[in-house]
């Protein structure tokens, strides 16, 4: 067990920082829909 906690903290952090980008490009995504959006409107 202790040999593929090395491995699974690596998945985790991975998993977490490919979350984290998700949301930061949703949420720019929607920031510059919202600045589009009142542009156009």
């Amino acid at each position: 067990m202790k040999e593929l906690l090395p491995n699974e903290l690596t998945i985790i952090s991975w998993a977490g920082d490919s979350l984290n980008k998700l949301i930061e490009n949703v949420a720019w995504g929607a920031g510059i829909g919202a600045a589009t959006g009142r542009v156009l409107n």
